[in-house]
């Protein structure tokens, strides 16, 4: 981006200074292109580096999330398939051993989805504080600039933050309607067809099903979208106050 504003000058015909990307003091001149532009080359590569292990990150935690969602959306169509209008005992014996497997299944997702949330519970913490300030800042940086090179600059990676926290909230919500669906499963399954044994079966997958499975940013506030819009929200308030104490 320095390097735009220094072409945006030349057309122009602005003296701009050779800027880096980090705002740093250095032991020599940079102001020279055969020095400027390894410093700023170098500067690149660590911020492509540091990208790279954030997106990493973001990715992996929006792949298995999402897989595990479909794991539960899987498991409750599967249950809703089961067929219980069977009149010989063989038939009922078959739908009850595949219960049991359902059953197994859910039990195991549901660990998952614990170990899931003990992995990612204190990054999302982190990355829910530090978003609101960073994009409180931004904000400000980016309405408050002199001129349209500021709006741009610092519009780029508000739209970055923006699409981080949206990522993982739609993935965090997406886990919770999805395991939910396991209780709907077994109410269509025509569970009222089997006989008692199995009814108190499906009953209890029913009721343990009723505990959705979230992310939780360190018993904080769940991963959704009704958290993703109490981080803008709260975002635009310390912008307001922010940009009154600067107007004042």
């Amino acid at each position: 981006m320095p390097f735009l504003y220094k072409i945006y000058g030349w057309f122009l015909s602005v003296d701009v200074p050779w800027e880096s990307i980090f705002a740093l003091i250095l032991p020599f001149d940079q102001q020279q292109l055969f020095v400027y532009l390894p410093v700023n080359l170098t500067q690149i590569w660590v911020l492509f580096i540091g990208m790279c292990i954030i997106n990493a990150t973001d990715l992996l935690f929006a792949c298995l999330v999402h897989l595990l969602s479909m794991e539960f959306d899987n498991l409750a169509q599967s249950i809703s398939d089961i067929d219980w209008d069977n009149d010989d005992d063989e038939g009922e014996e078959e739908a009850f051993k595949e219960l049991k497997l359902l059953v197994t299944i859910h039990q195991e997702l549901c660990e998952i989805a614990s170990k899931l949330h003990k992995i990612f519970s204190f990054l999302m913490l982190v990355n829910i504080f530090t978003s609101i300030f960073a994009i409180c800042i931004v904000t400000f940086l980016a309405i408050s600039g002199i001129n349209n090179y500021f709006l741009v600059k610092f519009s780029v990676p508000l739209v970055g933050m923006f699409m981080q926290i949206f990522l993982h909230c739609f993935f965090g919500d997406r886990l919770i309607e999805s395991s939910s669906k396991v209780a709907n499963g077994v109410y269509n399954s025509g569970w009222y067809k089997a006989n008692p044994k199995y009814r108190k079966m499906a009953l209890i997958i029913m009721v343990r099903a009723q505990r959705k499975q979230k992310i939780q940013a360190w018993k904080f506030a769940d991963i959704n979208l009704k958290t993703y819009c109490w981080i803008i929200t709260t975002a635009h308030s310390y912008y307001s106050f922010l940009s009154g104490v600067y107007h004042v």
